[in-house]
């Protein structure tokens, strides 16, 4: 049975590397499962894609909201873990800029933590053009770490600007939880039973909901929707 690699292609981290018995990714997994339930449509059977998958952890809720989902990802290390772990989606090996599916093919594209991953390797170059892959009712759902002044990610008026060169607009900017809050390093180090994961999620959520802007000590993970300007 495939193990799950601790870098992607790159050489970057997959997950925390303190995070050794994978309580905190399964506390994030849920809270961005919850949130993103909020903010996908039914699916009604129209292609979906979770660009940059990775191992598959988010990929199977595209499935189960109704889409014909496809995971992609350069790593085959990383799929290979996808298709044992978290089975029912198509999974295939590619990425930015040339897709493996049809031009205006997607409905649905979701996009996590890959703008930031791009500007540390000096590739945001890749984004230019993705959008001709997209479908005339097309939404992406964009999920990325914000933190203002700090060279490693992007400015917000950016990320909107690169998405509107590739005809999208911005429906909704929610943000979902916060790096350094204490709560999360008890998660991590197991000392919070993993059946509370559930309710402190509900209500990390509820909490960052009432946030404006972005911080500066420490960084928001920030969801995004946009649509296909017709």
């Amino acid at each position: 049975m495939a193990s799950l690699p601790t870098h992607d292609i790159e050489g970057l981290h997959i997950l925390d590397p303190k995070d050794r018995q994978g309580w905190k990714s399964k506390y994030i997994t849920l809270l961005q499962e919850k949130a993103l339930r909020r903010h996908i449509p039914k699916g009604m059977g129209k292609l979906a894609v979770d660009l940059g998958c990775g191992f598959g952890r988010l990929t199977p809720l595209l499935t189960e909201c109704g889409w014909q989902a496809i995971g992609i990802d350069p790593s085959p290390e990383l799929l290979a873990y996808a298709n044992q772990h978290y089975p029912g989606p198509e999974y295939r090996m590619g990425g930015l800029p040339n897709l493996p599916v049809e031009s205006a093919s997607i409905s649905l594209m979701l996009v996590q933590n890959i703008l930031r991953a791009l500007k540390m390797m000096n590739r945001l170059d890749l984004v230019s053009g993705f959008g001709h892959y997209l479908a005339k009712d097309a939404r992406v759902v964009l999920v990325e770490n914000l933190r203002v002044g700090h060279p490693d990610y992007l400015p917000e008026a950016l990320i909107i600007e690169m998405m509107q060169e590739e005809g999208l607009r911005l429906l909704e900017r929610v943000p979902l939880r916060a790096a350094r809050w204490w709560m999360i390093y008890l998660i991590r180090y197991g000392l919070i039973p993993e059946s509370l994961y559930g309710r402190i999620a509900d209500w990390e959520l509820a909490r960052m909901a009432k946030r404006q802007g972005s911080p500066r000590w420490q960084y928001w993970n920030v969801l995004f929707v946009f649509d296909k300007v017709e």
